[in-house]
């Protein structure tokens, strides 16, 4: 859990989502968590309540060799999306259903990066999803460091 945190599913609806559990069972960690200081929330009441960061005690626990790129908050997982929504439609679209990825964690890793400001998102019945200048930056710049 701290792991997703720290790669940006920061919200107890996508932590929820991306473990595949119910949101009761997650809070119960969560309220550990945060009784431990190992996470704080954005706010203790109202909006943020459910928003969550980790603090500097929780840095220390987070298996960061899952981590891809701390700074960007993306895992090895997102990169990888991001690099098959480069691709194109179709391609990512083969990559979903190859991989058999749940829609409701695909939905929750496009929601991200259209936050983190990496897609841009169309349509009304079907969503759209498409790198915006940011994403491609980022992608850029991963390969020139691999290059």
């Amino acid at each position: 859990m701290l792991t997703l945190i720290a790669n940006g599913y920061n919200t107890m609806a996508e932590v929820s989502d991306m473990l595949g559990v119910d949101s009761a069972v997650s809070n119960k960690i969560i309220e550990k968590l945060d009784q431990n200081k190992i996470i704080y929330r954005k706010k203790y009441s109202g909006p943020g309540f459910y928003t969550f960061y980790i603090s500097e005690a929780g840095q220390k626990l987070v298996k960061h060799d899952e981590t891809y790129d701390t700074v960007a908050q993306l895992s090895r997982e997102d990169v990888m999306f991001l690099k098959e929504i480069e691709k194109g439609t179709d391609n990512f679209k083969t990559f979903i259903q190859t991989n058999e990825y749940d829609s409701l964690k695909v939905s929750v890793i496009l929601s991200k990066f259209i936050r983190q400001g990496y897609l841009h998102e169309s349509g009304i019945w079907r969503r759209k999803v498409k790198l915006n200048e940011s994403g491609q930056n980022y992608l850029n710049s991963i390969k020139a460091t691999t290059a």
